[in-house]
């Protein structure tokens, strides 16, 4: 009986050894103390680690942070969005939908262009590119940004509150103090908010954005019936001022990309952003249409911003108030991670005493829709790609899609986005004269 040799296969474990040489190899190669990205640690946010502990968030949770933070205290304004601009207000939400998942695509990209690092937050790629002096400006920037959002969250909610009283017949203490009332709603969010220190601690509050977001759907669908009456819009009236409010409203409402570096370094799967970020954005765009077109097909040029004021006085509009007023507070907890992050301590009083400041200047409301409109424009536009240009290059995109798509999205945010932003100052400086 003859044994045939046996061959031993000893490729797989050749494979191994040679994968841990090249380990050790780029471990010996990268010293943390001469790494001139590492060395400068958070102060530069360029860091080695992988942020293990921070990564615990289910791809479903950041798909509700997503919408929280797109539809957050937005949703009833979108009626008037077509108001303003027409039916042309869908294809405004579907071209601003898209160009916002490219920017959150090229940004979170953006941050691991430097091999062996992922670079902390937005502010840290400024500081990268352009060294510390550009770096704390853009962290002043996105901070004030952030504040002017929370502001505008704030008066949201109080908004809100003033609605809710009136419907159920009490007292408006809300307009006539109305200071007061904004600094104790800024004390609510914030003492509350600074325990807060990562999405992980969301996650909770964060099932209530889906939540919201479907009921106001399934309540305009009930109480939002199509006016025969009605006349078609006539777009003689629709010119390019109108249709440019609402599209810095729409700019405004898809202006988080501020959280995204914070979301996706709380993911399980982060290779899996793209596709997250994607639903998320997909989602609240078709919540959008949906709510916009119901608001506007029954009220007309008459909807008002905050559409639950057309809808019948009865209790649906407490029950409403109440869910969006449960939102705009959840986000605004989300937004203190991004205000203050690792800069908690230091910047507590002052953040506090900024937005009391900015609470005084007449015609805050005009102040934020400008930094929303910048917001929406730059950094969430063009910035990202100038980022991902400057991290890779733009020869080996340029024939590829990704090359027309920069271009289209750079395009737009240098003629139309500048043409929002200088609208937007007209609208201000009309106020104020």
């Amino acid at each position: 009986m003859t044994i045939a040799p046996r061959i031993i296969d000893y490729s797989k474990y050749l494979q191994k050894i040679e994968d841990e040489q090249v380990i050790t190899t780029i471990e010996a190669k990268h010293d943390v103390e001469l790494c001139k990205i590492c060395k400068l640690g958070p102060k530069h946010g360029g860091l080695i680690r992988e942020y293990d502990k921070d990564r615990k968030s289910s791809n479903y949770l950041i798909i509700a942070d997503l919408i929280g933070i797109f539809t957050v205290g937005m949703c009833p304004s979108i009626p008037w969005v077509l108001a303003q601009s027409g039916w042309l207000g869908i294809l405004l939400i579907l071209w601003v939908g898209w160009l916002t998942w490219l920017g959150a695509k090229y940004l979170i990209d953006s941050l691991y262009c430097v091999p062996e690092h992922r670079l902390y937050d937005y502010t840290s790629l400024a500081t990268h590119f352009f060294g510390n002096i550009s770096g704390k400006l853009m962290r002043v920037v996105t901070h004030f940004i952030q504040i002017c959002c929370v502001g505008v969250l704030v008066i949201s909610m109080l908004d809100n509150i003033r609605l809710l009283l009136i419907n159920t017949n009490n007292h408006d203490f809300i307009s006539e103090n109305f200071k007061l009332s904004a600094f104790i709603a800024i004390l609510v969010i914030s003492i509350p908010g600074y325990f807060i220190t990562s999405m992980n601690d969301t996650a909770l509050i964060s099932i209530i954005n889906p939540l919201n977001v479907i009921i106001i759907i399934i309540v305009s669908i009930v109480q939002c019936r199509p006016n025969p009456d009605l006349q078609a819009p006539i777009y003689s009236t629709v010119q390019m001022p109108t249709i440019t409010r609402g599209l810095n409203l729409i700019l405004f409402c898809f202006s988080g990309i501020l959280n995204f570096p914070h979301l996706e370094r709380s993911m399980k799967t982060p290779k899996s952003w793209n596709l997250v970020s994607f639903i998320g954005i997909l989602l609240t765009v078709i919540s959008f249409i949906i709510i916009g077109v119901l608001g506007y097909w029954a009220f007309g040029e008459h909807v008002n911003i905050n559409f639950f004021e057309n809808l019948p006085k009865t209790w649906v509009i407490p029950f409403l108030t109440i869910i969006v007023m449960l939102q705009t507070y959840s986000n605004c907890l989300i937004s203190m991670i991004l205000v203050i992050d690792e800069e908690r301590i230091q910047l507590a009083i002052k953040i506090n005493k900024i937005i009391k400041k900015l609470i005084d200047v007449l015609f805050f409301d005009t102040f934020t829709n400008l930094a929303g409109s910048i917001s929406g424009v730059y950094i969430s536009v063009v910035f990202p790609v100038a980022y991902y240009i400057m991290g890779y290059g733009f020869k080996r995109d340029w024939f590829a899609l990704n090359g027309w798509y920069m271009s289209i999205m750079l395009f737009f945010g240098l003629t139309v986005g500048n043409y929002c932003i200088c609208q937007a100052i007209l609208d201000l400086t009309d106020k104020l004269n």
